[in-house]
């Protein structure tokens, strides 16, 4: 089973990693001019991938989140390892003197292959800080006093959680099955996107049920 520290170690194993993997673009890129605007996007996905790990590591509050869920979340992070050394490795045959042939022939393909999987998952990790952001705000607010002196920050907390539940939906209706391998894919992201929905109800149920407790007791005082 998963824990926090081993999330904080995946992810820092997959910022080097997507590094590695950009230094990689930009040399194929001084080689092969040709491939700059397929592989422009490819670059921003890590970019934006390197940052989302930066936020999920140093948030150190992974031990906020379900045991099951940390799991899961320790299985995207190693799939999207594996995605970013794919690219990596690609990249790496095409060195030949012949790259750009075998580029524009069959390895550009491939290569936007990964990078929508590498979106898929970018964007569920982008979600797990967002979940993570939440369950944070559950445990400081989940004091019934609390609440009562911060009762304004609850729909607040109630539309994030509708944004969370609103975009999940939106990643399981776009990735979609094309083949039998990605099917086996799919069971890991809907797997992820089940983990991410359960968090998001569970933090909403939480503070509301904490927030009629306290509304019972201010009524009742009255």
């Amino acid at each position: 089973m998963a824990d926090p520290f081993s999330i904080v170690t995946g992810c820092v194993g997959l910022i080097t990693a997507a590094g590695a993997t950009t230094e990689a673009i930009k040399s194929f890129i001084r080689d092969c001019r040709d491939a700059r605007g397929d592989l422009t996007s490819v670059a921003r996905e890590l970019a934006d991938l390197q940052l989302i790990l930066e936020l999920l590591k140093d948030d150190g509050q992974g031990d906020a989140l379900p045991n099951s869920f940390q799991a899961q979340i320790d299985r995207i992070v190693k799939r999207c390892s594996s995605v970013v050394r794919d690219i990596r490795h690609v990249l790496k045959r095409c060195k030949a003197p012949s790259g750009a042939i075998t580029w524009a022939a069959n390895e550009k393909k491939e290569v936007e292959a990964l990078r929508r999987e590498l979106t898929t998952y970018r964007e569920s990790l982008s979600l797990t800080v967002e979940t993570t952001t939440l369950f944070i705000a559950r445990s400081i607010k989940a004091d019934t006093e609390v609440i009562r002196n911060q009762t304004q920050f609850i729909p607040g907390i109630k539309d994030d959680t509708e944004k969370i539940l609103e975009e999940t939906q939106r990643l399981r209706v776009s990735h979609q099955p094309e083949d039998g391998n990605i099917k086996r894919k799919n069971i890991l992201i809907e797997e992820y996107l089940d983990g991410l929905t359960v968090c998001a109800e569970r933090v909403f149920n939480l503070l509301m049920t904490a927030l009629d407790v306290v509304t019972g007791t201010l009524n009742g005082g009255k």
